[in-house]
């Protein structure tokens, strides 16, 4: 099992690069990864100007993100005391946790202990799957909520979050919010449907590839026009249109 973004190997692994954080990094900084994948992000951090290793569980994924970001340690990442020398010394200007503490038992337990990698003025990077979005309400309000292979009620998450309870971990973990982000979900409410065309579901031949959707002349076009757009309609509502929660937090004074 993969800290963070979970693969199986049994069903196509679909990348992704968090828009949300990638606005927040920054670049420059020293960063580190947790639940890296195969480093797609990570890639896009780097090629920001960032400096970014990675933690990865899954063995195959680790090996493609070993060829994309400046170092990758395989293994699990709350095992601290197995972590090389090198992410163990800390000091890092970010700590990325994309889609993460979800799938950790004792989430608050591991952000604080995590955070101790970062330098006294880090950030925290947190991105959380908001269980209040509305397709979700919207199952419920129809009696159902049914575990899925990937997306919110991906049935590997062993918690769910709200914009309130995301925040309400940062603060228990000793962080002070200085931003908030999201990833909508307006367009994105489609993104089964492709994910089912693309895996070959829609139609014979479709390919398979992880980056399939992001690699596409659509999804690009959609991060440069639509995603901007959206965006700024989710923040009118985040507890409703956002997909994905993202928080940065600095250690509180």
């Amino acid at each position: 099992m993969t800290t963070g973004r979970l693969l199986d190997l049994a069903k196509p692994y679909y990348e992704d690069a968090n828009l949300a954080v990638l606005r927040q990094a920054g670049i420059g900084k020293r960063v580190l990864d947790v639940g890296c994948g195969r480093g797609r992000l990570g890639a896009e951090l780097k090629r920001r100007g960032n400096t970014v290793h990675g933690i990865e569980m899954d063995p195959d994924a680790a090996a493609v993100a070993a060829t994309r970001l400046d170092l990758v340690h395989r293994g699990d990442a709350t095992d601290f005391a197995r972590l090389p020398p090198e992410i163990r010394s800390g000091g890092y200007d970010a700590i990325v946790l994309a889609d993460v503490l979800e799938h950790i038992p004792d989430s608050l337990g591991f952000l604080r202990k995590v955070c101790e990698l970062l330098r006294p003025e880090g950030r925290a990077i947190v991105s959380l799957p908001n269980v209040a979005v509305w397709p979700v309400r919207l199952s419920l309000a129809l009696g159902d909520f049914t575990y899925a292979d990937s997306g919110i009620l991906d049935r590997t998450h062993l918690r769910f979050f709200t914009r309130a309870t995301a925040n309400r971990l940062l603060a228990d973990a000793g962080l002070r919010v200085v931003a908030s982000d999201l990833n909508p979900c307006i367009v994105r409410a489609a993104l089964p449907a492709i994910k089912a065309v693309l895996n070959g579901h829609g139609g014979a031949g479709a390919p398979s590839d992880p980056a399939a959707i992001i690699d596409s002349p659509a999804y690009r076009a959609y991060a440069r026009w639509i995603e901007p757009v959206e965006a700024a309609i989710a923040r009118l509502r985040p507890e409703l249109l956002a997909f994905q929660i993202v928080l940065v937090g600095v250690r509180a004074a």
